[in-house]
């Protein structure tokens, strides 16, 4: 009887340390799920965040074009005027 006791105390034991095992291996799937979902959002904020860089990058090309050409016409109407004024003192 001592030998059959025994051996149902193992038993028992090893499915309890087997059950424990399946909780664990729940917890750790549940985290592993939780961790996955935000490496999927954190990738979405990255992509919009790199849209934004190219969006603002675009923004700045076609500022600076427009600002390189404020400044042809500005150093035009200079010269415009400048010839004008010495025409004007001439006359």
């Amino acid at each position: 009887m001592e030998v059959i006791d025994y051996e149902e105390e193992i038993v028992k034991e090893r499915e309890k340390d087997t059950k424990e095992i399946v909780t664990l291996v729940n917890n750790l799937k549940e985290i592993v799920t939780e961790i996955s979902g935000q490496v999927y959002e954190q990738g979405e904020k990255l992509d919009q965040i790199e849209d934004n860089v190219n969006i603002v990058n675009e923004n700045a090309k076609k500022a600076n074009e427009e600002l390189e050409e404020v400044l042809i016409e500005t150093k035009a109407r200079r010269k415009q005027y400048i010839i004008y004024s010495k025409y004007k003192i001439i006359y």
